[in-house]
Order: structure tokens, then C-alpha cells, then sequence
């Protein structure tokens, strides 16, 4: 086949967050896709904690300036880009100076805060509407993290008309995370105002991490299981879903197993 096109989503990305297993991932494994014959984008919101000035980060006129309607509501959608010059990539960032003031995703307690159903919803659509004004159409979204834990039902469901995900393959990786509580019940509200199916806002009348994960991974193509330390009640559901699972092997292994397991979901 042609050279694959990978979409990665991660809620956190070194050097632009703190390091952890899946900052780290978020950073490396698409300079190691794109060295292998794949043609990258990379996505991430853009926190209050990163600096703009000393990572460069400007913003992109013709891809900034739309709306975004949540419940009613607009919302100004903001693109900004950064270059990792060593690696040969270009960083986008979704941005809202409503929504990513804040330092992190998370408050000093590890809780969502009271607007995080509308972020996420906003993150997800952001991402969307951003790499279909880039003319760019992807073969595989690869997820990382949460906060882009609602982008397999966007896809699938709010954006299924659309041209350039109809035949998108998905796939969310699982990592030793999690937040504290619930995410503001009112996502559910926020989902049927998007004319989200009534048999999908079953999936979210529990809000908590572990029920967030597995509505993505019912509407995924595949599940890698990125570290260890993974809620094995994750992981039990992944496989009792019939879907592909990749186990974690190993650091030395995983960037191989994982452009392996590309290949595997992309010829289904």
C-alpha cells in the first residue's frame, strides 16, 4: 500500500508536558512512524503550562478563526504549531483561552475540572475539523490518553458523513492512568445536543475514567496495552470485545511491535 497516514492524539507530549511513559511515547513513536515510511500529523491540547515563547509556538491564521457550537454555545477554535526541528515534526495544538488556561487537564486534587465534558467534546471536534481543512486525510488515528478518549465516538458517529474519516481505522492505547471522580454528568447533555445515537449516550451515564475507556474501546478498531501497570479490568475488556490486543512486551520491542500492529489493523 501507499505510505500509511497516521493522525496521533495524545493528551500529553514531551517536552511540552512532564515526562511519563505516555508523554514520552507521544513524543518518540511518531518520529520512529514517520523514519518508517509514514506520513505523521501530531495533535495535543494546548495546556496553560507550556510556554509559548520558549517552545515557539505560533498560531496558524488559516486554520484558526472557526466556531465550534457545544450546547448552544460557540466556542472559538484556536490552532497553534511548534517544530521539533531534531525530529522533523510539527506539533499542532488545540487552544481555546477559555478552556486551556488552566496548567493541566487535571486539578492539584488529580479530578477533571467542572468544564472538562465541554473540553473534551471541543478537543475531539477541534482535531477533526482542523486536519480536514489541512486537505490531509488519515488511513489511522492512533489515541493516547483520556482527554482524546471521546474522539473514536466523534468520528464514528457526529462525523460519519465525512469523507475524510469514513474509512478510518482507530486505535487507543491503554496506559497506568487515571483521574480521581467523575467527569461533569452534563456530557451527556452535551452529547445528545451533537444528535449522538441514543444507544451510545448509554455508554456514558457513568462517567468515570474506566467507563470513559471503554466506550472508546467499543468504537476502536484495535487496543495496545502500552505499559505495565494497566487496570487489568482495561485490559479484560479490550480482549473480551473480540478486537485486535497488542500486549506490552517491553521498551526495547514496543516501537516495532506498534508500527507492526498498524500493519495488522490497517489490512483488516
Amino acid at each position: 500500500m501507499d505510505k500509511p497516514k497516521i493522525l496521533y492524539v495524545s493528551q500529553e507530549m514531551v517536552p511540552y508536558t512532564k515526562d511519563s511513559p505516555l508523554a514520552l511515547a507521544a513524543r518518540h513513536l511518531p518520529q520512529f512512524a514517520q523514519e518508517n515510511q509514514s506520513d505523521i500529523r501530531v495533535f495535543m491540547p494546548k495546556y496553560g503550562v507550556i510556554n509559548e515563547r520558549r517552545n515557539q509556538l505560533h498560531e496558524v491564521i488559516r486554520l484558526s478563526g472557526m466556531n465550534i457550537v457545544i450546547n448552544d454555545v460557540d466556542y472559538p477554535l484556536i490552532m497553534k504549531v511548534a517544530s521539533l526541528l531534531l525530529a522533523k515534526m510539527q506539533i499542532y495544538f488545540v487552544d481555546n483561552e477559555d478552556f486551556f488556561g488552566k496548567k493541566a487537564h487535571l486539578d492539584k486534587t488529580g479530578k477533571p475540572y467542572d468544564d472538562t465534558d465541554t473540553k473534551l467534546i471541543f478537543f475531539a471536534r477541534g482535531v477533526v475539523e482542523t486536519t480536514s481543512k489541512l486537505g490531509w486525510t488519515p488511513d489511522l488515528v492512533h489515541i493516547k490518553g483520556w482527554f482524546a478518549s471521546l474522539l473514536p465516538l466523534y468520528i464514528r458517529r457526529f462525523y460519519k458523513n465525512n469523507p475524510k474519516y469514513k474509512d478510518v481505522k482507530i486505535i487507543i492505547s491503554l496506559y497506568n492512568e487515571t483521574f480521581k471522580g467523575k467527569i461533569n454528568k452534563k456530557l451527556i447533555n452535551k452529547l445528545k445536543f451533537d444528535n449522538i445515537p441514543t444507544k451510545d449516550l448509554a455508554r456514558y451515564e457513568d462517567t468515570a475514567y474506566i467507563a470513559m475507556m471503554k466506550a472508546a474501546i467499543d468504537l476502536a478498531d484495535g487496543v495496545i496495552v502500552a505499559e505495565e501497570g494497566v487496570d487489568p479490568e482495561l485490559i479484560a475488556y479490550a480482549k473480551k470485545t473480540r478486537k485486535p490486543v497488542m500486549p506490552y512486551k517491553g521498551e526495547e520491542t514496543f516501537f516495532f511491535d506498534t508500527t507492526n500492529f498498524y500493519t495488522k489493523i490497517l489490512s483488516k
